[in-house]
């Protein structure tokens, strides 16, 4: 692995805009930092190959989520401490700052300049206290506040609106203001409906032991359903998504059908071999089994 080529600048002296006071020329790019952490007010802190990344004080400022038709360019740092991100047009399409109490607060705008609520989630404002002091556990909160002069609420649409990313069991969903019931609440409505109906299936054996039983899923509003849809949508590959499948079937085959159109509908009778139009000549060189 080669070093990097290393520029530093004379003691206690930093760059003008930029901040930094290290300057590292690697194979495929450049990384910029301060007091050796990864620094750069003016521009991405990282530019190696395809990856771009803000970085001040040794702290990841992550891009803001904007829709794949857009794409943002970081241009610095404001001399008034906000953070912009600009569209192709170069308009200001996002933009952060830290608020008094330590917090990395985003907002997002349209083309015209005026609060955009977020494509997805529908908040107007995201606030990560992970690098607070106050704050042991990373956190992030996601509000409902169309202009500066309205209210905040929580309020988050496809994930909770009081997030813990390290420990995602105690986040929180709401919707304007209103506590709502996540995936993990639903998973817990779930099993105490399944032991309930344990319970009543003993019971019927002991009073008749040919009586039939069929476990039934617990009944969910279509917002509920909603929920566990785009869940498993943003995190189909994990436990989550796993148990949703076992407890809520129907939301995960329509998630899945939502991440993959091509997925047979269940009331489609799927095609029989040997059926008019399937074409069985593929097989017929086949050997057979012994």
């Amino acid at each position: 692995m080669t070093r990097p080529r290393i520029e530093r600048l004379p003691q206690h002296t930093y760059h003008e805009t930029g901040g930094w006071d290290e300057r590292r020329r690697h194979a495929d790019g450049l990384s910029f930092w301060r007091d050796c952490m990864l620094h750069r007010a003016d521009g991405y802190a990282v530019e190696r190959g395809e990856r771009r990344e803000v970085w001040l004080y040794g702290i990841h400022i992550p891009a803001p989520d904007m829709p794949p038709s857009v794409t943002l360019e970081f241009t610095g740092m404001t001399k008034s401490g906000y953070l912009n991100w600009v569209d192709e047009h170069g308009l200001v399409r996002a933009q952060a700052h830290v608020n008094p109490r330590g917090a990395l607060e985003t907002r997002w705008y349209d083309g015209d300049g005026n609060p955009e609520a977020h494509w997805i989630g529908g908040y107007h404002v995201r606030v990560d206290y992970s690098h607070t002091e106050e704050k042991h556990d990373p956190e992030i909160r996601y509000f409902f506040q169309p202009s500066p002069e309205d209210r905040r609420v929580l309020h988050r649409i496809a994930g909770p609106a009081i997030e813990y990313p390290e420990k995602p069991r105690f986040s929180r969903w709401y919707e304007h203001a209103a506590r709502v019931d996540g995936p993990y609440e639903l998973l817990a409505r779930a099993t105490m409906h399944q032991a309930e109906q344990v319970r009543k299936l003993q019971q019927l054996r002991l009073e008749d032991d040919q009586q039939e039983f069929e476990y039934a899923a617990p009944a969910i509003t279509e917002a509920e359903a909603s929920r566990l849809r785009l869940t498993v949508v943003h995190q189909p590959d994990t436990e989550l998504a796993l148990d949703i499948a076992i407890f809520y079937t129907e939301p995960y085959i329509e998630a899945l059908r939502l991440i993959d159109p091509d997925i047979p509908d269940p009331g489609i009778e799927l095609m029989e071999p040997g059926a008019d139009g399937f074409d069985m000549s593929a097989f017929e060189d086949l050997p057979d089994d012994d």
